[in-house]
């Protein structure tokens, strides 16, 4: 819900909702929300493109307990949870860089984001938790610019901040220690497009 999740309530359904191109993150949303709200783990659903866009894979969950609670929350309340343990911080950066962060040829590893609290906060963790210096937030993208997409136009919202990862060992520490569940991205691999 801090990267690509969604919360939608419409008439009696309480959706917890990922689309994603990517199956391995799809994958692992499902089994780590499955686990969260003790249930069987749904397989996620290709989709493919909608309004011109590609989607891919969506996976899907509904708990009216779920959504209540997490509606209430901000970063500041989350982060008991987050650091629970060494695990949950891993978990949570994980997911984290799988929606909103690339590998450069594992020379860099970067995240996007507008939230600067929240970039602040993960720049935090990775110091403290797994000794990793991330440079930043740098403002990349300003509110107003033009973006083009699938042939369209698109003026930007919010402005867009990046974290990076430049040092050998940084780098070297992500993958080991943290890492991505996707596996392009885990070997700094070009993203495939369908």
């Amino acid at each position: 819900m801090l990267g690509d999740g969604s919360l939608k309530r419409h008439s009696r359904d309480y959706d917890i909702k990922l689309n994603t191109i990517d199956i391995e993150f799809a994958e692992t949303f499902s089994n780590m929300l499955a686990k969260l709200l003790n249930r069987k783990v749904l397989r996620p659903k290709y989709i493919g493109r909608k309004r011109g866009r590609n989607y891919g894979w969506e996976i899907a969950y509904s708990s009216k307990a779920f959504y209540t609670w997490f509606k209430r929350q901000s970063l500041e309340t989350l982060k008991k949870y987050i650091e629970y343990d060494k695990d949950t911080v891993k978990y949570f950066l994980r997911g984290l860089y799988d929606s909103e962060g690339s590998n450069y040829k594992c020379r860099r590893i970067s995240l996007y984001n507008s939230d600067l609290d929240l970039l602040q906060y993960t720049q935090y963790l990775l110091k403290r938790y797994f000794g990793i210096r991330a440079t930043g937030p740098y403002l990349v993208t300003r509110a107003g610019s033009i973006m083009i997409r699938n042939g369209r136009r698109y003026r930007r919202k919010v402005d867009v901040y990046a974290l990076k990862i430049c040092r050998k060992r940084g780098v070297q520490e992500f993958l080991i220690k943290t890492g991505f569940s996707i596996r392009e991205k885990q070997l700094g691999l070009p993203r495939r497009r369908k």
